[in-house]
């Protein structure tokens, strides 16, 4: 038999029956492919392991393999930091920084201007301040008019709305002091706090009471008097009394003098005043019979001073008599004290 190109071997040489797959190795053909199988195995194995181990955590691969395969990880930390750029982009759209524009955009305080400058020009002491758009007056003025004008003032100064006018006006204040004090037509003007009083007191003893009274009103810083005059019925009442016979209206000759007095008062103080000559007994004797001679007693001075000079309508008569008495008591003073003739000016 031809045995070129094929190679056997004894079983001395490597065992086994068979063509041996590879020549060189000296093991028999059964023994080659068993281990031709396990060659196969541990490639796969090998192969597997060597994907696993590419695959797996960072962690796990050695430093020099690490090293050698920096370009790779390079792109795999690429990524967080273009995670983190993205994830950074809700700064820059936060609402609150952006959505503040209330705050920027509300239209500024309105100009308000200064309510005291407005209202200096006026007489008074006169306070104006600003509570918001509201103007607010205090202090004092003289009258109604005064009051009025520094409020409508007030009202025409940029930015406010109303005015809260607390003037006290002075004149109203004044007449009442004046009328407590029995100033017959009392009156009180003024401008600011400066106050002009007139009027008709009862004596002279009364003046100064009299504008004390009207000084001490709140407010007023001066009193003007130069229309503040006596009544003429003071300084007339303040005249010995006219004496009559007994139980008779005829006029003594010693009351002449003081009745001449009389006229003269009456024809100084003019034609516009009225004055009442009024004549009173004691309580002694009829009452019926006193009125009546109170009444001619009354009417005896009125035709004596009309016949001395004095206008006839500036005088009326009238007799009230016992129903006043202005002495007290039944002595002789006492009784002399009610038997007279006195001045009241009315209307």
């Amino acid at each position: 038999m031809n045995t070129a190109g094929r190679s056997t071997l004894s079983d001395d040489e490597g065992g086994g029956y068979g063509e041996k797959l590879i020549p060189e190795w000296r093991v028999g053909a059964d023994d080659q492919t068993l281990l031709a199988g396990l060659a196969v195995v541990a490639a796969l194995l090998l192969a597997f392991g060597w994907s696993i181990w590419r695959g797996g955590d960072g962690d796990i691969v050695p430093a020099v393999i690490a090293a050698d395969e920096e370009s790779e990880p390079s792109e795999e930390v690429a990524a967080p930091v273009s995670t983190t750029v993205t994830t950074a982009a809700p700064t820059t759209t936060e609402a609150p920084t952006t959505t503040e524009a209330p705050s920027t955009t509300v239209a500024p305080a309105p100009v308000i201007g200064d309510v005291q400058a407005s209202v200096d020009p006026f007489p008074g002491a006169i306070t104006g301040t600003n509570d918001g758009a509201v103007a607010v007056l205090t202090g004092f003025v003289a009258n109604q008019g005064e009051s009025d004008e520094a409020e409508t003032a007030a009202a025409a100064v940029e930015g406010i709305e109303s005015v809260d006018n607390r003037l006290e006006i002075l004149e109203p204040a004044v007449l009442s002091a004046l009328q407590d004090q029995g100033v017959a037509g009392a009156s009180a003007t003024g401008v600011g706090t400066e106050i002009t009083v007139s009027g008709t007191i009862d004596s002279e003893d009364n003046r100064q009471p009299t504008l004390d009274a009207a000084a001490a009103v709140p407010g007023v810083t001066n009193v003007i008097d130069n229309e503040l005059m006596v009544s003429v019925t003071a300084d007339l009442n303040a005249l010995p009394q006219v004496q009559f016979a007994t139980s008779s209206s005829d006029i003594l000759q010693e009351s002449n003098a003081d009745l001449d007095a009389a006229a003269e008062l009456l024809i100084a103080a003019g034609d516009d005043v009225r004055i009442e000559v009024q004549g009173y007994t004691d309580i002694r004797g009829d009452e019926a019979l006193n009125l009546q001679l109170s009444k001619d007693r009354a009417n005896a001075v009125r035709e004596y001073l009309v016949a001395a000079g004095v206008n006839t309508d500036v005088l009326t008569s009238e007799g009230y008599g016992e129903t006043e008495q202005f002495g007290a008591g039944d002595s002789d003073e006492a009784l002399r004290a009610n038997r007279l003739v006195r001045f009241e000016e009315i209307g």
